[in-house]
């Protein structure tokens, strides 16, 4: 698949580069000056200071305007360390997730006669009018082998009516198993505990949604994700129990803070849960920072990016909705520099 590498030492340069790349990200500083800005038009000037400055437009007007913005500087950040670290592997293996989120939306779209282009983000490894033109011919053989199966996979589902959770959740398995395959080529145990974060927060969003099924036990059966921490049989058992005894479970691990989600009578505080998850991440690659070598730190900093636009977005359309600073501070994520 991706080219393997082995030899950490030779990671020096790139490691120098990124090094760099980290002092240009937003600090806490720039972010209160973002919150705090009278206007959206404000924001973009403080934006220009940055180095996002070559991708801003000359008005944030709408959403998708602010997607385009963000899109346009993921993917060029993505083109520009592989130039620089020569780490094409490790690069592919953050952009292959493009391509599974891609195929998600365009497949709905396909069904329900929707346009989704407001979601797609052009940074995967298949472009995006190439993924469109594929799936429109349901020429299968030409997509990557990674993205053949959930392809296939998720043409039968629509054929057999299935719900489109159960349908995204098909292709999110696909996906997990294809990056763990490809963090165990690399040979980096670092990747693989980031996707286990990954795979534990899919499975405790599956997790939540049950509660909504009279067959929690088979609807759990069917899109618990294999890997992570938390182990798929416990969280079938745990389907049986009260909230009080899965809130006992998960303060006995790293998820203690999302365990006061599943506790008390208000149920207000679950939209706090993707900020919470995504800290659990950046704590958990925030370490790569301190190393001198390897690819953790080029791990690390593509981590700490994809979360600060992330923020980045959460601050914009916020500012563009009129939604009041306490409110935006409510959703921003921790910060990896």
């Amino acid at each position: 698949m991706f080219k393997v590498f082995t030899d950490s030492i030779k990671y020096g340069y790139a490691v120098g580069r990124v090094k760099v790349l980290e002092k240009r990200m937003l600090d806490a500083n720039r972010i209160e000056r973002i919150i705090t800005a009278d206007n959206i038009d404000e924001q973009l000037k403080i934006l220009a200071e940055t180095e996002y400055a070559p991708y801003l437009p000359n008005k944030f007007e709408t959403s998708l305007n602010i997607d385009i913005f963000l899109g346009s500087h993921l993917s060029y950040l993505f083109q520009f360390l592989e130039e620089i670290t020569d780490l094409p592997a490790l690069i592919n293996f953050f952009r292959a997730e493009y391509d599974f989120h891609n195929l998600k939306a365009l497949l709905k779209a396909k069904t329900v006669q929707k346009n989704v282009d407001t979601v797609l983000l052009d940074c995967g490894l298949v472009s995006i009018d190439r993924l469109k033109k594929i799936l429109d011919n349901e020429k299968i053989s030409d997509l990557p082998v990674y993205l053949q199966e959930p392809f296939s996979k998720a043409l039968e589902d629509i054929e057999k009516e299935k719900n489109y959770f159960l349908i995204d959740n098909a292709i999110d398995k696909s996906m997990y198993k294809f990056l763990s395959e490809e963090a165990a080529s690399l040979k980096c145990n670092y990747l693989n505990r980031l996707i286990n974060v990954m795979i534990d927060g899919a499975n405790l969003k599956s997790f939540i949604r049950s509660q909504e099924f009279s067959d929690r036990y088979n609807f759990l059966k069917e899109v618990i994700i294999d890997g992570g921490e938390l182990k798929g049989d416990e969280l079938l058992r745990l389907g049986a129990k009260t909230s009080e005894d899965v809130a006992s479970y998960l303060s006995r691990s790293r998820y203690n803070e999302i365990s006061q989600l599943f506790v008390g009578e208000d149920d207000s505080e679950i939209k706090y849960f993707d900020r919470i998850l995504d800290n659990i991440l950046i704590n958990e690659a925030a370490p790569a920072r301190y190393l001198s070598s390897g690819l953790e730190p080029v791990a690390g900093y593509l981590i700490g990016k994809k979360i600060e636009i992330k923020n980045l977005r959460l601050l914009l359309v916020g500012k563009l909705n009129n939604l009041p600073p306490v409110e935006i501070k409510d959703y921003l994520r921790d910060l990896y520099v």
